[in-house]
Order: C-alpha cells, then structure tokens, then sequence
C-alpha cells in the first residue's frame, strides 16, 4: 500500500468532492421529476376531461384547484348554461395547454431511456468515487497524523490538505423545509473560514409525515433534501449579502438510520453545514 502515499490529497479530494457532486446532480434529477409529475398531475385530470367533452366535470375540478368549496365549486355550475360553460371551459384550457404541454416535454426529456441511463451513470460513477475517495484517505496518511487539520498541515507541508469545519444549524420546524437561517451570517461565518464550498446535510425525525407533507415531499427523506436545498438556496442568495464571497453549496439527505437515536426530536432535524477549503502550507 506503500504507492497509495504518493497520490496527492488534493487528488482524493477532487474525486471525492467529484462523486458528491454527481450524487447531488441526481438527487436533483429525481426531485425534478418528482416536481414534475406533481405539478401537472391537475392539468392531466383536466386535459381527460376536456378531451370527453366532460365541461361540467371541467369546471368543477378546475374550480375546486383554484380553491373553492365543493359546494361554492357547484353552485357557480349550477347557474352557467352548458353552452356559457362550454365557453368557460374553451377559454382556461387554451391558457392551460400550453403550459402542460411544455411541463409534458420536460418531463419527457427527464425520463426519456438515454435519461435514465445518464441518471444511473451519476449515481453509479458518484458512489464509486466517493467510496473509492473513502478508501484513498484512509490508507493516505497514518492514523497518528489523522487527529485534525492543523497537526496535519504542520507535519505533512509539501501536500494539499481538506479542512473542514462543520456548523450545526437550529432545529427546522417539523413537517416543514423552510429554514430560520441567517443566510448572510451563515455566509460570512463560511467566508471568515475560507472555505468556497458548502456541504449541506439534511435531516429528518422518524414521525410519519401528515398527508399534505407527503403529497409535496414524498418521504421524510424527500424532506430532508428539501430542507438541505433551502440552506442551499440562502446560500445562493447573493442579492442580501452583496460584500461577501460565493459559496458553492452541495445539498444532500441523510436517512434517519445513520442518525443518533438517543438525540431529541429537534436534535434529529438540525441540518448541518460543512465549510470545505483546500489549504496549501
């Protein structure tokens, strides 16, 4: 193992962050066809019922998704005369087709075979870098030089070395993804570090999800991910804090499984961010 010592650090860094990066790519993939498959679910109800001519069925189910009660939805049916329903109808879907038919084609270019096939590259290559980055590091260096990033850099001075410094973020409300951040502070903290990437870990308790939470994320790792992607997007946020430098956030999940147990509730929805920086002696 003596030949793994001479790769440089900055090498099993690259991969490493190389196989993250992929990785998020197809998490972001998959959310987008989640988000897809979502948003134009309605529209399909309608374009079956205006496809049978179905103008009454139209109506009802196109008012009760702009949010009117069932019985409010039936009476504006019940005063309309089929043919001024007809109408009604005719109008709201020639401003609806369009979008579904463009929401149709992104969807189709997502799930198309050489999609798919591209999305199981991602996630294969990005495993295996990762693993092998894993393996790399550790057969790198001994473990005696491992203890943290300063001892490191003072006694291995001719390599490039990761530091990594990890904040640990307030609790997100339960069942939601908004997160209480300050992410201009969050920002500064991570530029007075030095560090130019953020890892962004979410993270969920083991409660089951209410309906409406399941409708929009999925799975309670669903929801971790939506929580990492809005630090993320704080992040991203360069318009509130306009002095400072980018940071390039890569959000991910972590099942619930991997998580301490005896932790409280709150504790098990804190995400983390981790500020990466390349440091050269």
């Amino acid at each position: 193992m003596h030949f793994l010592h001479a790769i440089p650090a900055l090498i099993i860094t690259a991969l490493e962050c190389l196989g993250l990066w992929l990785l998020a790519r197809e998490v972001w993939l998959g959310h987008q066809v989640e988000e897809l498959n979502e948003d134009i679910a309605p529209q399909r109800r309608l374009q079956y019922l205006y496809t049978t001519s179905d103008y009454k069925g139209f109506w009802l189910e196109y008012r009760l998704q702009q949010g009117d009660s069932p019985a409010k939805a039936q009476q504006l049916v019940s005063v309309l005369a089929p043919n001024h329903i007809q109408q009604a109808v005719q109008a709201e879907w020639s401003g609806i087709a369009p979008d579904l038919s463009r929401a149709i084609h992104r969807l189709e270019e997502y799930t198309a075979p050489a999609a798919r096939k591209r999305r199981r590259l991602l996630l294969w290559t990005g495993t295996s870098l990762v693993i092998i980055a894993a393996l790399l590091h550790l057969f790198h260096e001994p473990a005696d030089k491992q203890e943290n990033v300063r001892e490191v850099i003072h006694e291995s001075p001719s390599n490039f070395v990761l530091s990594a410094v990890r904040h640990q973020l307030s609790p997100v409300e339960t069942g939601r993804a908004e997160s209480r951040e300050d992410g201009c502070r969050l920002v500064q903290t991570l530029n007075a570090e030095g560090a130019n990437v953020a890892l962004i870990i979410g993270r969920h308790d083991p409660r089951p999800l209410s309906t409406a939470a399941t409708k929009r994320f999925g799975s309670n790792l669903g929801l971790a991910q939506r929580r990492a992607e809005a630090i993320a997007r704080l992040l991203e946020d360069t318009k509130s804090c306009a002095k400072s430098k980018p940071v390039e956030p890569i959000a991910i999940a972590v099942p619930n499984e991997r998580l301490d147990r005896a932790a409280s509730l709150e504790d098990q929805r804190r995400p983390d961010v981790v500020g990466l920086r390349i440091v050269k002696p």
